[in-house]
């Protein structure tokens, strides 16, 4: 390795060690339409990170700084370098990373995030080094997984299902694993070349279409999830997990309307997609962060956990030198300053799986029975020294050692029994937990649904959150039977409990009964990480609902004012002369104590007379109002 490589490890894990998200910048070269258009360039990079823009009549010569700006005749492997080959040892560490590449149809986003047979973009380096990384790794074991989806015209389509069928793929909130694509398949790789190939596949199954840019261009997003689980190779009792997720993104391009072929109406969903990433980002860097609109886009959503912080997450925006491009490319450098706002906060995701291994107490029980051993070879040594009436105590003492091992042994069955029981009722308890917070979680869906969507069949909606509700009674009914097994096996476990401490009390030094309270330990750990887990899913559920609710109340009172605002002014045009303003936003607790209540509640009584009647008698209640 030459002295340079070193150097340029440290300048690039000291970009990375910013609490922000990285942006590089890439310009590519002019292409032969642009050519013959104007041969003159706009975009200028100075030392790797600054860029000048020039050539607009309306505007003066701007600049714009990045974490990494590429100049055009960059390779591939650059890119890669400096974005994201980092990344894949933060992968590998338990750690989120997110590469994902942002520009205008034609600027070159899905060259360098996929590439070609000569140069393989950003997802085939990062799958290849991934692989052999992992190759190197001889102390952990590894289990890799791919997903590979595509959001197009607001629909998720799954690029690995191969079948005739499509599943259904949904977005869900998963409190350990975060943002899932339920229903995706998820396809287990062991090796770089089966990557590829899901890769290859699922490419050739992703929406194009005509632009005056591109004969084949991308008009979807599409996205690359691998999901990385490692553990130590020893297995012990209790074995730490680690989980990371890389999540490759090449994103359709944005441009004008007019720049996308008639035949293509999914233009307006592709900056739909865009515009409401561009909305979350503006928040995420402004002061008032108190509402982000994950959910006014399928794309959005998806990339939720990657801009919320927990992640390493870099952006490449592509641009075009070109004279004719010069719009997008200044909207896709303003929009990429934005973004380098972005915080990060990074977290390492470990979990403790515990194993139950029944090998390892018939360790113990084997450790116990070689004590007892011992013991009667050593009375067995003081009969042959002396045979006197001590010498037969001993030999009902060597008795009485048999009699305490098989109860010792007896009671230790008893209680790894009573635990694994009560772990059984344990886990199908949280399951049908689980099942009812997903129940209430799609009647939540459905009242957002309903108050918000003036679209959809309101009876159709109510008749099925009815149902749910039903549903949700039935279950919790059923699950009153297994915590009535739950208690039983709660007390029995008490009983076994206060047996091991009346042991201890007759002999503290006694070596069973403390292997009997150290397994005793073990389990009553093992059930409290079971149950901090479950209460940890069930709050972030009820908080999610609670904000579906607060966004529902919140779009009533706002309704509520636009409507009084209105009533104002047609009662304005009856009299001829009325000065009303836009109310002050207030809560349902200050309309209850307002003064002036019954006063708008004649509002909302007129106005609704003035709907129900006709237009004659409209024109009787504006001369009795005159009058």
């Amino acid at each position: 390795m030459s002295n340079s490589q070193p150097k340029k490890r440290n300048s690039l894990e000291t970009k990375f060690s910013k609490n922000n998200m990285l942006v590089a910048v890439r310009c590519r070269p002019l292409n032969q339409r642009e050519q013959s258009y104007s041969p003159i360039k706009t975009v200028t990079i100075h030392n790797r990170e600054i860029i000048t823009i020039s050539g607009s009549k309306k505007e003066k010569e701007s600049e714009y700084a990045f974490d990494f700006a590429f100049p055009e005749q960059t390779p591939q492997e650059d890119i890669y370098h400096f974005t994201t080959e980092i990344l894949i040892e933060k992968v590998l560490n338990g750690f989120n990373a997110t590469v994902f590449a942002y520009g205008a149809t034609g600027s070159g986003k899905t060259y360098t995030m996929v590439g070609n047979d000569n140069e393989p973009g950003v997802m085939i380096r990062a799958l290849n080094d991934l692989f052999n990384a992992l190759n190197e790794e001889k102390e952990k074991k590894f289990n890799v997984e791919i997903s590979y989806i595509e959001v197009y015209n607001e629909q998720l389509k799954d690029l690995l299902n191969f079948n005739n069928s499509e599943n259904n793929v949904e977005i869900r909130n998963d409190p350990q694993k975060g943002t899932i694509i339920q229903g995706a398949s998820l396809k287990k790789v062991s090796n770089s070349d089966d990557a590829f190939k899901l890769l290859l596949l699922g490419n050739r199954k992703r929406s194009e279409g005509i632009t005056i840019y591109n004969e084949n261009s991308s008009r979807s997003h599409a996205i690359l999830q691998v999901h990385v689980k490692s553990q130590d190779s020893v297995i012990h009792l209790s074995n730490q997990v680690i989980f990371g997720k890389f999540i490759l993104v090449d994103l359709a391009g944005s441009e004008k309307i007019s720049a996308i072929s008639k035949a293509n109406s999914e233009s307006g969903s592709i900056n739909k997609s865009l515009l409401a990433l561009t909305n979350c980002i503006n928040k995420l860097v402004s002061n008032n962060k108190s509402f982000i609109p994950w959910r006014d886009s399928k794309l959005t959503r998806i990339l939720q956990d990657s801009l919320s912080g927990n992640c390493r997450i870099v952006m490449i925006a592509t641009i075009s030198p070109s004279l004719i491009s010069l719009e997008e490319t200044i909207y896709t450098l303003q929009y990429a300053s934005r973004a380098k706002n972005i915080k990060v906060n990074l977290r390492k995701n470990v979990v403790i799986e515990e194993k139950f291994r029944i090998g390892k107490y018939d360790q113990i029980i084997q450790n116990l029975k070689q004590e007892i051993n011992i013991t009667k070879n050593e009375i067995a040594e003081k009969e042959k020294l002396n045979m006197s009436a001590n010498d037969i105590s001993l030999k009902n003492q060597d008795n009485s050692v048999d009699n305490d091992y098989e109860d010792f042994e007896k009671l230790q069955k008893e209680i790894i029994q009573n635990f694994e029981d009560e772990i059984k009722v344990k886990k199908t308890i949280i399951e049908k937990e689980k099942e009812i917070e997903n129940i209430k979680n799609e009647i939540s869906e459905n009242e957002f649904k309903l108050a918000n969507n003036p679209s959809v069949n309101v009876g159709v909606i109510k008749q099925t959150i009815n149902k749910q509700k039903n549903e949700v009674i039935n279950k919790k009914t059923k699950l009153a039977i297994d915590y009535n097994n739950q208690s039983k096996l709660f007390i029995k476990r008490k009983t076994l409990q206060k047996k091991i401490s009346t042991l201890i009390e007759k002999d503290k030094e006694s070596l069973p009964a403390k292997n009997l309270l150290s397994v005793f330990k073990y389990y009553i750990t093992y059930l409290e990480n079971i149950n901090t887990e479950h209460r940890k899913y069930i709050n972030i559920c009820e908080l999610n609902r609670q904000d579906k609710k607060i966004k529902i109340l919140t779009d009533q009172l706002q309704f509520r004012d636009d409507f009084i605002l209105n009533a104002g002014k047609e009662i304005a045009k009856n009299r001829g002369t009325f000065t009303y303003q836009n109310p002050k936003f207030q809560t349902i607790d200050e309309i209850e104590l307002n003064p002036y209540k019954p006063k708008l509640l004649k509002v909302y009584s007129n106005l609704n007379n003035k709907l129900n009647v006709g237009d004659n008698q409209n024109n009787d209640i504006s001369n009795k109002t005159k009058t």
